[in-house]
């Protein structure tokens, strides 16, 4: 927005001398209605303490005496940094300017050579100046956002990138070993039910005992093998639930031979007590039954 327009700027004019301050307020005003500029007169110990209750587009900070007033302008920039200032003084030297300009003044102009027109053109410039610095530099801090937000999203996706490839090196190393497992545990079990069922030839009582150990440690690795299975699935989010209606007695029937060739293994005798809460209720049937097998073996 172009302070020339309809919306009048405020000024916060810092002036020690009454007469002076009264001819900058006349210079003000004298542009017309609606005029651009505001001026709220201050004294240099209340500018801080207008500054802290308000906000001002511009300020016109008298620079006499000079070692007060460059106090005073520290002060200013330290309470209002991004306000633009406009210097009045009656002299100043060359050092004083460069001390003057330091503390970021927009300009100064000299009281003896002053008009309403020059004083006017000098706020303006001031202010807009004020914006179009401020403006720029929110652009460069939008321009380096940009240039970090484009170089994280590169980095992301190389990371993700990198992830899918992990998890999939990982999805396959899982998938082997599960087959490599497999294929050896079945060959296993299939030679001890072959034994166990006389194919070979009569087996004692301790054989089979034996026997039983064996088949039942293939069993366990079986399990082994679908825990891991599980926990890759459940890592890369693709463990699925397959829930339905099902009965607390089909999955106790389900489970319990594996159970009771497990009790019967460690010489542990089991009861099923399934009348009592024989229900229907809605799970995964298959999962429900592997934990109560878990549960029960731990």
């Amino acid at each position: 927005m172009n302070v020339s327009d309809a919306r009048s700027s405020s000024v916060l004019l810092v002036e020690g001398s009454d007469a002076d301050s009264a001819c900058i307020a006349r210079a003000l005003t004298f542009q017309g209605e609606p005029h651009p500029f505001v001026a709220q007169i201050v004294s240099r110990n209340d500018a801080l303490r207008r500054l802290a209750r308000s906000t001002f587009d511009v300020a016109l900070v008298d620079l006499s005496p000079f070692e007060e007033a460059i106090t005073t302008l520290r002060d200013i920039r330290r309470a209002a940094p991004d306000m633009p200032i406009v210097a009045l003084t009656c002299h100043v030297d060359e050092h004083q300017a460069l001390e003057v300009l330091k503390l970021g003044v927009q300009d100064h102009l000299f009281k003896t050579e002053v008009s309403a027109k020059l004083l006017v053109r000098s706020l303006r410039f001031a202010v807009e100046r004020n914006r179009a610095d401020t403006l720029e530099s929110l652009n460069r801090k939008l321009v380096a956002a940009e240039r970090s937000l484009q170089e994280a999203k590169e980095q992301l996706e190389t990371k993700n990138r990198r992830l899918a490839e992990l998890y999939r090196t990982a999805h396959e190393f899982v998938d082997n070993v599960s087959h490599e497992f497999r294929t050896p545990l079945t060959v296993i079990k299939e030679y001890v039910s072959l034994i166990e069922d006389g194919v070979v030839g009569d087996i004692s009582g301790e054989q089979r005992r034996m026997l039983a150990i064996v088949e039942d440690r293939a069993d366990d690795l079986n399990t082994m093998v679908d825990d891991m299975l599980d926990v890759s699935r459940l890592e890369a989010g693709m463990l699925g639930v397959w829930r339905k209606g099902c009965r607390v007695s089909d999955i106790i029937d389900h489970v319990w031979p594996n159970l009771e060739k497990k009790a019967a293994v460690k010489g542990v005798e089991m009861v099923s007590n399934v009348a009592s809460c024989d229900r229907e209720i809605f799970c995964d049937s298959e999962k429900i039954g592997r934990v109560l097998i878990n549960l029960t073996v731990n």
